[in-house]
This record gives structure tokens, C-alpha cells and sequence, in this order.
């Protein structure tokens, strides 16, 4: 455009031209060459990076302030990171959801159940003329872990009481309550009906009811 303008002018007319930064002496001298041999008068020749500014720079640099790299990131990279990011975000978010439940699960007591074929200990009791009988399943290591009181008399209202202390016996010693807690709990408590001493035991005083009976024929540790 400068040669098609360059004769109809007497002055001289300059326009810059603008080379990359890794332009050689041999890009300028052929500049200039171009140059005279297109019958230009003057020509001027900036190569990118030879001043601390530019007035036009297509690209960040580190006088200018931010990173180059990030200035020279493609928008298909930046898109890329971003979306990389949102991933990370939601699967942190999930392994915080999942950390949350397995907390409170952590935090649940266990139930230990009972194996499909077990032993058992049967013992015989009469308390006041009501006669049954106590069934002690064990674990396999012989710990004691589930109850059963059988009364005499089925339908009466005594007996649907011992099936109640029995099967509320077994959910505690299957939750991992402690045997002898539930043998001091129920110990040296006074309500009919309770021992007579025809009925008395090397396990039992006439001063025992029904409940402190029951819990001191379970095998337990002290």
C-alpha cells in the first residue's frame, strides 16, 4: 500500500513494520530491501519485544502484569480446565455426602445376630406356684444372646410379661449391653410374686422375685 501511494508524493511517507520477536538480522535486511526495491523513501521496522511497551500487543506479557502463559491458553484449554473444575467440584461434594452417611453410620449400635443353629441352656423355675422354664441361646463363643421364658400357664398375664423382659433381654445382649449390667439392674428388686422358701434355690433367697431369678441363672462374666 506505502509503493502504491510512494509517487504521487515528494516526501518521504513511513509505515511500521511489525516482525515477531524471534524475527533474524536476515528478516530486517530483507525488509528493508522489499522496501527500497518497491521505491519506499522510508520504512520502519519493529520487532515485538524489543521495548518494555507496545502500543498494540495481542498477547499478555509479564511487564504488563498477569501471567503469560495463561494470556497464551487456547480458549479450548480454558474451557477444558473449567469443566474440570465443575467435575472436581460435584465429586467433592459427593464424597462429602458419603463421608456424612458413613459417620452416622458409624454412630449406630450394631446388631450381632444369632447363628441359624446354636446352643442353649434350659433351667426350671417355681415362684409362687408358677412354674417355666428359662431357654439361654449362646454365641458361637459362649457368650449368652438371646432369652426365652416359658410359662406354665400360656394366655396369662404374667406370662405375656416374661415374653416382654425376654425378648427386650435379647435385643439388649444382641445390641452388646453388657450381661452382668442387666443382672444388677434387675437385682434386689420387691414385688409380688415373689420366692417362697419352698421354692428357694442355691441360686435364689426368699427374699428374690421373679426378675433377679432370672438374671442370675444366665451364665455371665462378673
Amino acid at each position: 500500500m506505502m509503493a502504491a501511494a510512494q509517487p504521487f508524493l515528494s516526501g518521504a511517507i513511513s509505515k511500521t513494520v511489525n516482525l515477531p520477536e524471534d524475527a533474524t538480522v536476515d528478516d530486517i535486511v530483507n525488509t528493508y530491501v522489499e522496501g527500497w526495491k518497491l521505491g519506499l523513501k522510508a520504512i520502519a521496522i519493529y520487532r515485538d519485544g524489543s521495548k518494555r511497551s507496545a502500543p498494540l500487543n495481542v498477547k499478555k506479557t509479564k511487564d504488563m502484569g498477569g501471567s503469560v502463559e495463561a494470556s497464551e491458553t487456547p480458549i479450548a484449554e480454558l474451557d477444558s480446565v473449567l469443566n474440570d473444575n465443575k467435575a472436581l467440584s460435584c465429586r467433592i461434594n459427593e464424597l462429602e455426602s458419603v463421608v456424612t452417611e458413613l459417620r452416622k453410620k458409624a454412630d449406630e449400635p450394631v446388631r450381632r445376630r444369632m447363628p441359624e443353629t446354636r446352643v442353649a441352656i434350659n433351667h426350671k423355675f417355681e415362684i409362687a406356684g408358677h412354674k417355666g422354664y428359662l431357654t439361654v441361646g449362646m454365641f458361637e463363643d459362649g457368650q449368652p444372646g438371646e432369652l426365652f421364658i416359658q410359662m406354665n400357664k400360656e394366655g396369662s398375664t404374667i406370662g405375656g410379661l416374661m415374653d416382654t423382659v425376654a425378648t427386650l433381654t435379647s435385643i439388649a445382649l444382641q445390641y452388646g449391653v453388657p450381661l452382668n449390667r442387666l443382672v444388677k439392674k434387675f437385682a434386689y428388686q420387691r414385688f409380688e410374686p415373689s420366692a417362697s422358701p419352698a421354692t428357694r434355690t442355691s441360686a435364689s433367697s426368699s427374699s428374690e422375685i421373679g426378675l433377679p431369678r432370672f438374671g442370675r441363672s444366665l451364665p455371665c462374666n462378673p
